[in-house]
């Protein structure tokens, strides 16, 4: 994203983020997604504010019943960005040269969208609190959660008694 040609002041983008973004940034996970990313870059003389606003869908498996579902992703993330020769990066500020002309915000937007997937994706309960998952799937899991299977292999290993 070019910036020196920008006047001082707000200035807005819109990033529409698909499964070929995801492809493109070369990620582990298929990620198929629907996502509007909305930032607004405040340019001062030597540093520029990004404040990111994240929305939109990511389908998933769900982990408990394996059945497909839409996550909504709603987040926002903001960001400094001074100018200087200071190399040493954090979470809140990234440093740029000042002979460089634009900003490449993909590795931020990538990461921002990977830190706010949930670790364990399920369905959502429905408005009367009950499980939205597969009936069936739920129902199977309830009937072998108990079920403990024979292993004669480990069976013949619980005999060995070891001196002391």
């Amino acid at each position: 994203m070019p910036f020196l040609g920008l006047n001082l002041g707000e200035h807005i983008f819109q990033f529409h983020i698909t499964k070929k973004f995801f492809d493109s940034m070369q990620s582990l996970e298929e990620i198929d997604c629907d996502l509007m990313v909305n930032m607004l870059l405040n340019k001062q003389p030597l540093l520029m504010t990004l404040s990111f606003h994240t929305q939109g869908i990511i389908k998933f498996d769900c982990d408990l019943c394996l059945d497909k579902f839409d996550y909504n992703l709603d987040f926002k993330h903001d960001l400094i960005v001074k100018i200087g020769n200071k190399d040493t990066n954090n979470d809140d500020f990234i440093f740029i040269s000042p002979t460089e002309y634009e900003i490449d915000v993909s590795q931020i937007i990538f990461e921002d969208i990977i830190l706010n997937i949930p670790i364990r994706k399920v369905h959502q309960n429905d408005k009367k609190g009950n499980p939205s998952c597969n009936k069936e799937q739920l129902d199977l899991l309830e009937k072998f959660k108990n079920h403990k299977t024979q292993n004669s292999n480990w069976d013949a290993l619980k005999d060995i008694k070891f001196e002391n």
